[in-house]
């Protein structure tokens, strides 16, 4: 059998809106990015980075107080780097520098009882997930933090934490019928941890962090942390649905380009196309044009990506 390749949540997300913008983000030739990032994307970014600074020290034994000045730096460092560009400063970037400093500085003050009742397993740890039988793709999930209940209500437990920056926090159906946390939870159980007993993984924690402007906002306005418990038949059938998606883009992500393209389904006229990152592709495509002067001026290769199965296998010996 050929070699196992990750198909993710994102990109079966993805796909599921459209797969020809799924196929430029995600197909090996293409897998391409926009130059110019969002802002909401550009906040994710640099939040993610701070937080994962800040458990690392964490993880590595500094003070509570020392890992929060090491993320702070990292913002603050950066807003040096926009100032001293003069004239030339980025004042969106500024902005959300700023928004970044002020609330990751209100989580710090609010979340330090944390470190009395978890012990942090990973930050931004990588799991493959091997799939049985003659299934030639492997599930892939990057964990933003996984944390040992050390006391508390789920004392003994591991669990996945996740932090979201969104406009407005995330309601109950939201959390409830969501494809990524149960199958953060189903690789949670298939790790084992130096020192610890088999995992017990039943829940996922999520970090929101409200991007929202608010007048005078309270810190419950800012920051919200939900708690949320999955059933294992609940999650055997979210890895079910994933596999359904998850056969067909293997099987395209196999094809040449020129082959795989022309088996890609579009949603044209859909709500998603105004918002696209790739529209401009999806219309030269259309037009049969060459794409190739939008993707030199507007796109760029990702690099985010995740490895054949056995070069994973090769790095861990």
């Amino acid at each position: 059998m050929s070699h196992q390749i990750g198909v993710s949540n994102t990109e079966a997300s993805n796909a599921d809106s459209c797969e020809l913008a799924w196929g430029f983000g995600f197909h090996p030739d293409m897998n391409f990015q926009l130059r110019d990032m969002g802002e909401a994307r550009v906040r994710g970014i640099i939040g993610h980075e701070a937080l994962e600074i800040f458990y690392k020290s964490l993880q590595q034994g500094e003070s509570y107080d020392v890992s929060k000045a090491n993320a702070l730096a990292h913002i603050q460092q950066l807003r040096v780097k926009e100032l001293l560009a003069g004239e030339f400063a980025d004042l969106k970037r500024i902005t959300i520098l700023n928004y970044l400093y002020d609330i990751l500085k209100l989580y710090f003050e609010t979340n330090r009882s944390d470190v009395e009742n978890w012990e942090i397993l990973e930050v931004e740890g990588f799991h493959a997930q091997e799939q049985t039988g003659e299934v030639d793709f492997y599930l892939p999930s990057r964990l933003d933090l996984v944390v040992y209940h050390k006391r508390g209500p789920f004392a003994g437990e591991t669990s996945p934490v996740d932090h979201k920056f969104t406009y407005d926090f995330w309601n109950e159906w939201k959390l409830k019928l969501n494809a990524q946390f149960p199958l953060y939870i189903l690789a949670l159980r298939a790790t084992r941890y130096a020192g610890k007993p088999e995992p017990v993984v039943r829940r996922v924690i999520v970090n929101q962090f409200r991007t929202r402007k608010l007048k005078d906002p309270q810190v419950e306005d800012l920051l919200k942390r939900d708690v949320q418990a999955y059933e294992s038949d609940f999650i055997e059938s979210v890895f079910a649905n994933h596999m359904k998606k998850a056969v067909r883009l293997a099987y395209l992500k196999r094809l040449p380009w020129d082959e795989a393209v022309t088996e890609m389904k579009a949603s044209l006229g859909s709500m998603n196309c105004q918002y696209c990152d790739f529209k401009e592709l999806c219309l030269a495509t259309f037009e049969g044009r060459d794409p190739k002067n939008a993707i030199d001026a507007m796109y760029k290769r990702n690099e985010y990506g995740y490895p054949p199965l056995e070069e994973i296998r090769r790095e861990r010996g």
